[in-house]
């Protein structure tokens, strides 16, 4: 073999050298979205607030947002049967 493409095949062999190892060393990105991308739900979740039926009253609606509950309260009724309901 020629000098010329030996030197070639060396360089050549050096770039697939550092391409496997940049493939080892670059974290898995599926895994990685897949984990915000369940952190994001999970937060979403703990941000929205949910109406407590058991706690409803004639004049207020009490809500469970993340660890604490929120008391609506109005001065009209505003749960009233319907006839028939």
């Amino acid at each position: 073999m020629s000098q010329s493409t030996t030197k070639k095949l060396s360089w050549i062999s050096i770039l697939v050298i550092i391409a496997m190892l940049g493939s080892l060393l670059i974290p898995d990105y599926q895994l990685a979205y897949a984990a915000a991308k369940e952190e994001n739900t999970t937060t979403k979740k703990e941000n929205t607030k949910q109406e407590l039926l058991d706690l409803r009253t004639q004049y207020s609606k009490t809500f469970k947002k993340g660890d604490e509950y929120i008391l609506e309260e109005y001065l009209e009724p505003i749960h009233v049967e319907k006839k028939g309901e």
